[in-house]
């Protein structure tokens, strides 16, 4: 009688302990899902940034270089027109002095000889505009570093009243100077300049 209550309590304490053991398996089992699941989801996080970061190098490559920004402390810009005069009969190689300065931030345009200086080097736009009226005819050029890059020419009949401009974008080096003057070929009549049309002379830099 003794031994089988042994056996029995022996039964128990073993049918406890596996007890123990499923429940400490189902423990188990649950963290090892949660971190599988944490793993899943690391893993899809390391995916989705790397592909966000491989399409940003992707948009980055066909992205236009940025543009150095000009702060207003190295503006060059220039406007300047012929105030009430007009020119007679300009002779070949006149240097035009336009003396009328609207706007000149940097002060790189001097209007006693015409000729702007750059401050630094770079690319540059340079616009001009040149009336005249009756039969005069008219070729001028801009040139950099006294390079000839462009013209313009105007011819115009009796009682004609008319205007010619000429633009360029070029790149000038510090300290070279830029100027407007007459071709070295036959010109006839006056250039003018009055309120309702001036003959003017522009330009900015770029970078």
């Amino acid at each position: 009688m003794k031994k089988t209550l042994e056996t029995d309590i022996d039964l128990k304490a073993v049918m406890k302990k596996l007890e123990e053991l499923h429940m400490t398996i189902h423990i188990q089992s649950d963290h090892i899902s949660q971190l599988e699941k944490q793993n899943q989801n690391l893993q899809n996080t390391i995916a989705t940034d790397v592909f966000n970061s491989e399409k940003k190098q992707d948009e980055q490559r066909f992205l236009a270089p940025e543009t150095p920004s000009i702060s207003p402390d190295n503006i060059a810009a220039f406007y300047a027109f012929f105030l009430a005069k007009d020119i007679p009969s300009p002779s070949a190689h006149r240097i035009l002095t336009f003396d009328k300065v609207i706007t000149n931030a940097g002060n790189d345009y001097h209007p006693n000889t015409g000729t702007f200086i750059a401050p630094r080097s770079g690319l540059y736009v340079f616009t001009w505009t040149i009336r005249m009226y009756g039969v005069s005819y008219h070729t001028t050029e801009l040139l950099v570093n006294n390079n000839f890059v462009g013209s313009t020419h105007l011819s115009t009949n009796i009682h004609m009243d008319d205007s010619v401009t000429g633009t360029v974008v070029v790149h000038v080096d510090e300290g070279n100077g830029v100027l407007l003057r007459t071709a070295d070929i036959p010109n006839g009549g006056d250039i003018i300049s009055r309120p309702e049309g001036r003959s003017s002379f522009v330009g900015w830099s770029l970078a």
